[in-house]
């Protein structure tokens, strides 16, 4: 609801004007089609003018509230997109890539299902309040027996309601594992074709139980909802012949009001079943909500900044004292830290170390992706914390094991210079596979070391003041390797540039300033330029 109040509070009081001049109209139809049967030689003008009046409402409330719901439905996704790129980055990689999907594209959807319906419901459980008024007015003693009709079909149709709601929040739960067990046939589809059994296991088990279970809870669901409106119209038909039993035979009632009240009873039914059957809709979305409110995307406290204001481009030095980072997961708790370590404008850096040592976690840390829970890390003297850790991050460009590629070259923000990037595609092999095309890459399904190469052209082009790599290297052949240690960081050095590689290519431990070693998250070891060439030099 709030992103409909959000949409501007005059559409929506033109909505609900629209809204209650289709309902009237819709109800007080009914009471002149009633008089017209009692007498046929009456005066038509008023009703056609009400048929218009109601038509024309109609059509504006169902196209106002499509305008709305677009809208409202867009807005969603940008703000849950804003709250994703605000967001800490353990909150992001917790709530995991699958389940993050499925908000943006299922449980957005299902929410605006829900907005969708919030406007005929209103209209018609107006419409039924108006015609029940008209009804109460006509013959109160007639009314009080279909409202205690109507109580006994309430009291049996919700309890096959509240099964349905139950049974459709079990479904989507059930379908984010479905979502899941997806992501892994698609991603994993390498793996499954070298290994039979596990994919005959994944599709004839797994993937067929998964699917199953959805199929139930939703077939189930379905069928309670569709029972609870079929008892509403089935007994619907009953209150019409009961109430023209009891007001014939007991109260006396004229022809032309159990005729009234007949034809009235009919309609009420359109816009009763009308309620029922869009309730699903609202049980859903509230389903949908406690997901998103799950996914814990609380938009993060550090003042998030999309201008170029007040954010460096150089610096001179980044100091981590008594630096810790810690985190839980499922299956293990790990912390880096304590770290105390420098590092200076045109230094180069490697890392090394085990896997597991918290190489990666040292460089998230290091770049800002991760909230040091411990110690201070300061540029150039000025404490490092959430007001200004966006900034900070801006001095980075970071290639991670898993680089994620946009097909952009920039940003609409930034002047690109096409030139360069056709010289470092060039340089790195990659013209023959990537073309420039209006500011985009042609392409990036690439291999793995491809990816990385065409990652680091477009960090290159943004020309940071840190580069840090995560085993850059590891997927490149001798010649690029070569390339990468000894023309492109001697060229960033000379640039002025400062680079942090995590590295285990000890061949070009030379072409560092200072090489820190990783063990159980602390620095172990932190050796010199000067002690690793006279190493290297031994080594030879």
């Amino acid at each position: 609801m709030s992103y409909l109040l959000g949409l501007g509070r005059a559409r929506l009081a033109g909505l609900a004007v629209l809204g209650t001049v289709a309902a009237v109209g819709s109800a007080l139809q009914v009471t002149f089609t009633g008089q017209l049967v009692s007498n046929p030689s009456g005066d038509l003008l008023e009703p056609g003018l009400l048929w218009l009046a109601t038509l024309v409402a109609l059509v504006s409330v169902e196209f106002l509230t499509n305008r709305m719901v677009t809208t409202a439905a867009m807005q969603i996704r940008l703000d849950i997109c804003r709250r994703i790129m605000g967001a800490d980055l353990r909150t992001v990689e917790r709530a995991g890539n699958a389940k993050l999907l499925a908000v943006l594209t299922e449980d957005v959807s299902a929410l605006a299902q829900a907005l969708s319906v919030i406007p005929p419901v209103a209209t018609g459980a107006l419409s039924v309040a108006v015609a029940t008024t008209v009804l109460f007015f006509l013959s109160p003693s007639l009314m009080l027996v279909q409202l205690g009709i109507g109580a006994v079909v309430v009291s049996l149709a919700i309890l096959p309601f509240r099964r349905g709601m139950q049974l459709s929040r079990l479904a989507a739960r059930l379908r984010q594992g479905l979502v899941e067990r997806f992501r892994l046939v698609i991603e994993g589809s390498k793996e499954l074709k070298l290994d039979r059994a596990r994919r005959r296991w994944n599709y004839y088990s797994a993937l067929h139980d998964d699917a199953k279970q959805v199929r139930d809870a939703s077939l189930v669901a379905s069928n309670s909802y569709s029972f609870a409106e079929a008892l509403s119209r089935v007994f619907g038909f009953l209150v019409v012949g009961v109430t023209t039993a009891v007001g014939h035979r007991f109260l006396d009632a004229p022809p032309a009001t159990l005729v009234t009240f007949a034809i009235t009873t009919f309609f009420l039914l359109g816009p009763i079943e009308s309620i029922i059957g869009r309730l699903p809709y609202i049980a859903g979305a509230q389903a949908a909500l406690e997901r998103i409110e799950g996914a814990n995307l609380r938009l993060a406290s550090e003042a998030e900044s999309y201008q170029s204001a007040d954010q460096p481009t150089t610096f001179n030095l980044v100091e981590l004292e008594d630096v810790g980072f810690t985190y839980e997961s499922s299956d293990r708790r790990f912390r880096v830290g304590p770290l105390d370590f420098s590092l200076a404008r045109g230094q180069i850096v490697f890392v090394v170390g085990a896997n597991g040592s918290g190489k990666s976690t040292f460089a998230k840390l290091l770049c800002g992706l991760y909230p040091n829970t411990s110690g201070t890390i300061t540029l150039d003297g000025n404490e490092i914390n959430d007001s200004n850790r966006d900034s900070f991050r801006q001095l980075f460009s970071a290639i991670f094991v898993d680089p994620c590629l946009f097909p952009e070259i920039g940003s609409s923000l930034e002047v690109v210079d096409e030139a360069r990037a056709s010289e470092l595609l060039a340089e790195f092999g990659l013209s023959e596979l990537v073309k420039l095309e209006n500011g985009r890459f042609s392409t990036t399904a690439l291999s793995t070391g491809q990816r990385k190469r065409l990652a680091l052209v477009a960090a290159s082009l943004r020309d940071p003041a840190i580069f840090l790599f995560d085993e850059w290297a590891a997927d490149q052949d001798p010649s690029f390797r070569r390339v990468f240690y000894r023309k492109l960081l001697p060229e960033l050095r000379a640039r002025g540039k400062t680079v942090v590689a995590i590295t285990h290519d000890e061949a070009y431990f030379d072409a560092a300033d200072v090489v820190i070693k990783f063990e159980d998250g602390k620095i172990v070891n932190e050796s010199t330029r000067m002690f690793m060439a006279r190493l290297m030099g031994s080594s030879s």
